[in-house]
């Protein structure tokens, strides 16, 4: 057998002696018996099948081949020692990566800022965002490819655990000096007669369908967009009206459009914290989100505790 047979502790002895010339002084920085470190330096000659050490009663002397193995020996004990400080690094959530899926207001307004600080925090962390609509967001989370999801309650597969995190309200979404502009607040009604431009699969898209339902009103009219960017520039150039999250409206401000709370019923887009609920999630993974809960609670908002289901829904909800 040869020096991959060697143990951590046959290493250490060996080094010791090495470092010391001396067995004496080796036994004493390993607290353990001289004997016991003589029987250890003998074990590994016989193993490697070649002597070491040249020894007297007075003297210790390395060999050509017993300074060629203290190099090894003290190579592998320090690749070691730094593969353990850097698991140990990982498992305190201080490096790793992070994939996460999100809407795409959220990955444009409510990850950046906290994504910078807990990067500041945390050099050794990688993080990525995807920009994807609500049955993406799920579909990165079934393959694997993401490690968490931030998306809309709703249509989501029992694989997947959920934790809400925020309800924002709906908003009417208006071209410049639009008829609608003139009022303070809008209703589903007014915008049924009008036009809708919306991204079908994306994750508002449900709460549409339900609350038009809700007041018995048919949008006659779709424009089919891609981005929240895109349903900007449409409704900006007057093609439609549209309904986007509150969260949303700084990512409209390059168009000029303007946007009116939505009435009767008055509709919250409620987001969740997705994962796929057979994965284990790494500690930089869990370390982010108790950060991401922590800044829920700096801005106001208290994230619900414990995991939910598809059972809360996202729907409609009237103001009383």
């Amino acid at each position: 057998m040869g020096i991959e047979a060697l143990t951590y502790r046959q290493l250490t002895t060996y080094v010791a002696v090495a470092e010391h010339l001396s067995f004496t002084k080796a036994a004493a920085d390993l607290h353990t018996a001289q004997s016991a470190v003589s029987v250890t330096v003998r074990d590994i000659e016989k193993r490697l099948g070649v002597g070491l050490l040249d020894r007297d009663t007075r003297n210790v002397a390395l060999t050509p081949a017993g300074a060629r193995f203290q190099a090894l020996a003290r190579s592998i004990l320090d690749a070691q020692a730094s593969a353990a400080r850097d698991f140990d690094s990982f498992l305190a959530g201080d490096t790793g990566e992070l994939i996460i899926s999100a809407l795409p207001s959220v990955s444009a307004v409510t990850l950046p800022p906290i994504v910078s600080e807990f990067l500041d925090e945390n050099r050794g962390v990688q993080i990525q965002l995807r920009d994807r609509i609500a049955s993406d967001v799920i579909a990165d989370l079934l393959s694997g490819e993401a490690d968490l999801g931030i998306t809309s309650i709703g249509g989501i597969p029992s694989e997947v655990q959920i934790r809400e995190l925020v309800s924002n309200p709906l908003v009417a979404v208006l071209p410049p000096n639009h008829a609608l502009t003139k009022l303070d607040r809008v209703t589903w009604r007014q915008l049924a007669a009008e036009p809708l431009v919306t991204i079908r699969h994306g994750g508002v898209q449900p709460l549409l369908d339900r609350a038009f339902t809700l007041i018995d009103a048919h949008v006659t009219s779709y424009v089919e967009a891609s981005s929240i960017q895109s349903i900007a520039g449409l409704v900006s150039a007057g093609l439609g009206v549209s309904v986007l999250p509150s969260q949303a409206v700084p990512m409209l401000e390059f168009s000029g459009v303007e946007t009116r709370g939505l009435t009767e019923p008055t509709v919250f887009q409620k987001l969740c914290l997705a994962r796929l609920a057979t994965r284990h999630l790494s500690p930089v993974a869990m370390r982010f989100i108790d950060r991401l809960e922590q800044a829920m609670l700096a801005s106001g908002v208290s994230p619900a505790t414990g995991n939910q289901n598809e059972s809360s829904e996202g729907g409609p909800e009237e103001t009383m």
